[in-house]
């Protein structure tokens, strides 16, 4: 019942707070590809590097004083708008993509500078909570003498609270292991994508629940942490039909990149070249590798993994405010579903299959509520024909209320033509929930 009543709370404005934790595995099913850039939210931005410039650095110049081995360790931060303009902004950001991405676009972004690195440290930052607007009157109003000197910070657009803690520093032997990180650029069926992982291992593969050899079952997710060999590994989440759930391992060493195909379906290729499960040494300056099919394969639609070693927590300045997610460059086609105006308009893009639709909250497309009639899992979609303009269907409702031109499909799956309507939970009751299929070029 929670999974159910958490967003129905939101809705009704019962929830003081959104709060997501990383561990939890939690993210946000959104409609089409976003694109996080911070040029939508230059306040926000602006107010967040105010802060750890005057609020982070000095703690930590004063506290080197007393104890110059330990770093300010940050795992949480509270937002609150202090106007209803910079209150909408905050809303249109948050709900912009999940929490790991939001994280990585305040470390990668107003947190990226070498002062605030060599003063503040990341890697336990995992919760981000948004605390509800309250417009101020003399009754809500709160003296500044109540917060702590260290913590105030005259901004006028945001209020903004942390949870830190003073951790110890590496070694020097640690830190002149981990002075490089990897620089990833990815291209996709989402477009292009750009990261840094300051672990040595990177798994890039698909997002799946995977069940190891010694029976433990794990939920693979962007920009989690997995143990792999004893060591920490950073699974990075690829888009793209042919590429495998665990597919490729790259460990930065001294020479450059160990790269291993993890015994994936479609093959990591260099040089238009397989690689199996041998390890390949690559070396620092940029390699790039096609995940799902080579290169000079354009049907293959691989995905691009561009590899370069750079200092730990180096961008560029053009970097810093680059979307995480940015158009792709090369002319792409994908299905979309245009919903009717009797169902409330609008269109989702179909992006891999197998494409669950329902009412169900793990289906790819979750049908609204106030049709009853759509089952909790009511149709698969199985294959995409882009060559034909087509895509296979099958019904798996529990009563077949599946109509494709108003014709009932029944249990068998069957072609879908550009231009077709489907009609879902149709009965003389209901009129259903209506789309229809569109081939989208960009």
């Amino acid at each position: 019942m929670k999974q159910y009543w958490t967003p129905l709370a939101r809705l009704l404005g019962m929830v003081d707070s959104h709060s997501v934790s990383t561990e939890s595995g939690a993210t946000r099913k959104t409609m089409g590809t976003l694109s996080l850039d911070a040029s939508l939210w230059p306040d926000l931005f602006i107010s967040l590097q105010k802060y750890a410039n005057e609020v982070w650095c000095p703690r930590a110049l004063k506290h080197a004083e007393v104890n110059p081995n330990e770093i300010l360790l940050v795992s949480e931060i509270r937002l609150q708008a202090r106007t209803k303009v910079m209150n909408q902004q905050l809303h249109d950001w948050f709900n912009e993509t999940d929490l790991p991405h939001l994280i990585q676009w305040m470390v990668n972004g107003p947190f990226n500078s070498d002062e605030i690195f060599s003063k503040v440290n990341f890697e336990q930052f995992k919760n981000l909570v948004i605390v509800p607007f309250v417009e101020k009157n003399k009754q809500n109003q709160i003296s500044p003498y109540l917060v702590p000197e260290d913590t105030l910070l005259q901004d006028e657009h945001f209020l903004i609270e942390d949870v830190c803690h003073w951790t110890p520093k590496q070694s020097p032997a640690a830190v002149s292991e981990a002075q490089f990180a990897i620089d990833i650029s990815i291209e996709d069926s989402c477009g292009s994508r750009h990261l840094q992982s300051r672990c040595s291992q990177v798994i890039f593969g698909t997002e799946k629940t995977v069940i190891f050899p010694n029976g433990n079952e794990i939920d693979l997710k962007d920009q989690t942490i997995l143990d792999w060999n004893n060591a920490p590994a950073l699974f990075v989440n690829v888009h793209s039909k042919h590429v495998s759930g665990m597919h490729v391992l790259v460990t930065l060493n001294a020479v450059g990149f160990l790269v291993q195909d993890l015994h994936s379906t479609n093959g990591t290729y260099l040089n238009n070249q397989r690689l199996f499960a041998d390890p390949v040494q690559l070396p620092q300056d940029q390699s790039t590798l096609a995940l799902g099919g080579p290169f000079s394969d354009m049907s293959e639609h691989s995905a691009k993994v561009y590899l370069r070693a750079v200092r730990d927590g180096m961008f560029s300045s053009q970097s810093v405010k680059t979307p995480l997610r940015t158009p792709s460059t090369i002319q792409s086609v994908q299905f979309q579903f245009v919903i009717s105006k009797e169902s409330g308009a609008g269109f989702i893009s179909l992006e891999r299959c197998p494409f669950l639709i329902g009412r169900d909250a793990e289906c790819q497309w979750v049908v609204p509520a106030e049709n009853p009639m759509v089952s909790r899992r009511h149709l698969k979609v199985l294959a995409m024909d882009i060559n034909n303009e087509r895509i296979q269907i099958q019904d798996i409702s529990r009563y077949g209320l599946t109509f494709l031109d108003d014709q009932q499909t029944g249990p068998d799956p069957v072609w879908m033509g550009v231009g077709q309507t489907l009609t879902l939970g149709q009965t003389p009751d209901y009129t259903g929930f209506r789309f229809n299929l569109n081939l989208q070029k960009s």
